[in-house]
């Protein structure tokens, strides 16, 4: 049984498409990290303030939808960072970002914007 675990672990550490702890390294850093996922959950917390004002409810659902996956990707990215976290725990959330921004943009290291930026009205 010893035997089949270290094999199985050696397959793992040998599988190119498996997260490491050191992709961390193409992400932001931590406090990066942290101002952005204040930022995408202080979005996420307004629109749901706007839910009795102007918006149809499925334009508020579509808009909330969307910035939930921003949060829960910044979110799952500042576990990562967490190093008080197991590092079991910083792989999941590593998996888990990688399946919900995508194997290209997790390669690259491309955050989503935390907040949509381009759908305020810029005032001089």
């Amino acid at each position: 049984m010893h035997s089949a675990l270290i094999a199985v672990a050696l397959l793992h550490s040998q599988d190119p498409t498996a997260v490491k702890l050191t992709d961390l390294e193409r992400f932001p850093p931590r406090e990066c990290v942290q101002e952005n996922r204040n930022a995408a959950v202080d979005h996420l917390n307004w629109l749901g303030s706007r839910a009795r004002f102007s918006d149809t409810e499925a334009e508020l659902e579509s808009r909330y939808r969307r910035q939930q996956w921003r949060f829960d990707a910044w979110d799952l990215l500042s576990d990562a960072c967490n190093a008080e976290f197991y590092a079991r725990v910083r792989l999941d959330r590593l998996r888990r970002l990688r399946y919900a921004i995508g194997e290209e943009a997790y390669a690259a290291g491309d955050m989503p914007d935390p907040v949509p930026w381009w759908t305020f009205e810029v005032r001089p």
